[in-house]
């Protein structure tokens, strides 16, 4: 919202605001889920838009964002399609915090959850999002 000045309450508007924005490719964390107690994580091409979500963990560290990025471009790098590095970044991500919160650590303990990075375990839901006629814009 502070990015395009303006509300966005529902995936819609996100991606209407995303792809005014103009990168061909944009994430949005923290993005509207469809599941009760969830949040997701929204990829947004000029063509498609795809929601990954999981359970939301209260008083999760912060940082979390900029790992869902890292993790993210490196599973471009790696090879995986855009829809499978979000699905990985967000399953990473997810098993990092509610690891860290089950410990009560304040902080992610990436050396420590180092695996689950590489390799995690943790399910995710993702679905396309269709939009109302007439909401998409290239």
């Amino acid at each position: 919202e502070w990015i395009v000045g303006e509300r966005l309450d529902d995936n819609s508007s996100i991606i209407r605001a995303a792809r005014k924005l103009g990168p061909s490719t944009m994430l949005v964390t923290s993005a509207h889920a469809m599941l009760a107690g969830s949040i997701g994580n929204l990829l947004v091409t000029r063509l498609d838009a795809v929601l990954a979500e999981h359970r939301v963990i209260e008083n999760a560290p912060n940082g979390t964002g900029d790992l869902f990025a890292a993790i993210f471009i490196a599973r471009l790098i790696e090879g995986l399609s855009p829809e499978k590095a979000l699905r990985s970044a967000t399953a990473a991500v997810f098993e990092v915090v509610a690891r860290a919160v089950k410990r009560g650590s304040v902080d992610l303990m990436l050396a420590t959850d180092a695996q689950s990075l590489v390799h995690p375990m943790a399910m995710v839901q993702t679905r396309r999002i269709v939009e109302p006629r007439g909401g998409a814009s290239a």
